[in-house]
């Protein structure tokens, strides 16, 4: 929800194809929304063992399972990560791309605020994203 909160306070920098859409607590419920893209980027905790705030990107589903499958499950949603995008899968509602772009989390406890090295690690997403919607908004902006 950070990462997203602040991309929508840079609306005007992105590109006008985009789409950033919080997805919340109930991942399954948004699976349906997600279904309508060709291309998601899927900005969440993710604990992979590492050193909280450290960064996690996945390309495909057996990638993003090979990062979320070797600890136990811990998720705030109401169905983990991978279980909401398995259940996409099987429903045919995947979408063609798909990138996960995880940040390591200090904290699974719910709350609203970010530790300060998760709240570092947002901001490094956001503009990693910023700037690569802005490349993609310019390399499709001139394919003919």
């Amino acid at each position: 929800m950070h990462v997203a909160r602040s991309l929508l306070a840079e609306r005007g920098s992105l590109p006008a194809q985009v789409d950033v859409l919080p997805a919340g607590a109930s991942l399954l419920d948004f699976v349906p929304e997600m279904s309508r893209y060709s291309r998601v980027i899927i900005v969440d905790a993710v604990r992979n063992g590492q050193t909280p705030g450290s960064l996690y990107r996945a390309e495909t589903l057996a990638e993003l399972a090979r990062h979320l499958e070797t600890l136990p499950p811990i998720s705030l949603h109401e169905w983990s990560l991978i279980e909401t995008l398995r259940a996409a899968e099987g429903l045919g509602m995947l979408p063609a791309q798909l990138t996960l772009i995880g940040a390591e989390p200090e904290s699974i406890a719910p709350s609203t605020e970010l530790t300060p090295m998760v709240a570092r690690a947002a901001q490094e997403i956001v503009s990693m994203l910023l700037e690569e919607l802005r490349n993609a908004g310019a390399s499709s902006a001139g394919a003919s």
